[in-house]
Parts: structure tokens; C-alpha cells; sequence
């Protein structure tokens, strides 16, 4: 079996989430933020979220099980209050499930 990093992204709940909120995704051109996988190899481009023009969201790692490498679950995080959005966490049975 080989070992790799899996990305499973944002749970369908923050696509949603994203979509009915309106909110405008950008990643940072001059200075992108990256997650790394197992190799060191950049996975993830750190996506930050806006609504009205004002900074409110960013992707964060919710969780990082184990399973022949990785599997990187990426929720959003509320910036103001700095914590996570719950509307947009996976569950914990398809954290489990990996």
C-alpha cells in the first residue's frame, strides 16, 4: 500500500454554506499560504472568504487522520470570533470513517 497525502477538502456543508452566504474566495497571490502533505509537497492553497468586501472566513485544518498517509479535512474559520464555523465542520463520523 502506498502512502500519500488525501485532501478531502471542505464538506459539502461549507460549499453550501459558501454559496449561500456569497461569499468571495481568494488565495494569496503574492505569498500563498499552503498546507503541506506527508512528502512536504504543497496540497492545499489556503482559501480566504469575504462578504461585502470584508475579510470574515479562512480554511483550517478540522482534522488529520491516519490512514496510509494523511487525510486532511478542511473546515472554515471564523476570523472575528477566531474559532470554527460550525455550519461548516464534517462530521465526526466521516472523520472516523477514514
Amino acid at each position: 500500500m502506498s502512502r500519500q497525502t488525501n485532501v478531502m477538502g471542505l464538506s459539502e456543508k461549507a460549499v453550501q454554506f459558501i454559496q449561500e452566504q456569497q461569499l468571495q474566495s481568494t488565495t494569496n497571490d503574492e505569498t500563498p499560504e499552503q498546507l503541506e502533505g506527508m512528502f512536504g509537497e504543497p496540497v492545499w492553497d489556503i482559501h480566504y472568504y469575504y462578504e461585502n468586501g470584508c475579510l470574515k472566513y479562512k480554511d483550517y485544518v478540522q482534522a488529520e487522520p491516519w490512514s496510509s498517509g494523511p487525510c486532511i479535512f478542511i473546515a472554515l474559520w471564523d476570523i472575528e470570533k477566531d474559532c470554527p464555523v460550525n455550519e461548516t465542520l464534517w462530521d465526526q463520523s466521516e472523520v472516523d470513517s477514514m
